[in-house]
């Protein structure tokens, strides 16, 4: 069975993104909004960067700057690591555990943006059989407690 793509994850997914020059106040707002956990930052339709959870909270909660005056391009992770979208899932998966990415932007050689593959996104098709199995009046065992 051939391994699916990144592409192929993510595609009929809504690219979320801010332009650099937003405030963290605007990228939070907008990551409550979308329910996730980065956003591309992006301008005229180029991938600038990432801004991530993480980096909102190491670098405007821990120092307790002002998330109205700061910009997303101050706290955002520039030129991030990106793979296109043929790229197959396992490699994508490997690429991001080595690295220790929780989210790898989907980008063409050509710099055309796809969007972004998450861990999360991996999960998909495992929650999917459980969700069919028990739908379908299959037995789930839960394992011995120690």
């Amino acid at each position: 069975m051939p391994s699916r793509t990144i592409g192929e994850m993510i595609a009929g997914g809504q690219i979320v993104h801010i332009t650099p020059d937003a405030s963290i106040y605007q990228a939070c707002e907008l990551m409550v909004e979308r329910s996730v956990g980065a956003i591309l930052v992006m301008e005229q339709g180029r991938l600038h960067g990432i801004l991530s959870e993480r980096d909102v909270v190491h670098g405007l909660v821990v120092p307790r700057a002002d998330p109205d005056q700061t910009s997303v391009q101050s706290l955002m992770t520039p030129d991030p690591q990106t793979a296109p979208p043929e790229t197959p899932a396992v490699d994508a998966l490997v690429t991001m555990q080595d690295a220790g990415f929780r989210h790898l932007p989907v980008v063409s050689v050509e710099g055309e943006v796809y969007g972004m593959v998450t861990l999360g996104d991996f999960l998909a098709p495992e929650v999917a059989t459980a969700e069919q199995e028990a739908a379908s009046g299959m037995q789930v065992y839960e394992s011995p407690s120690v």
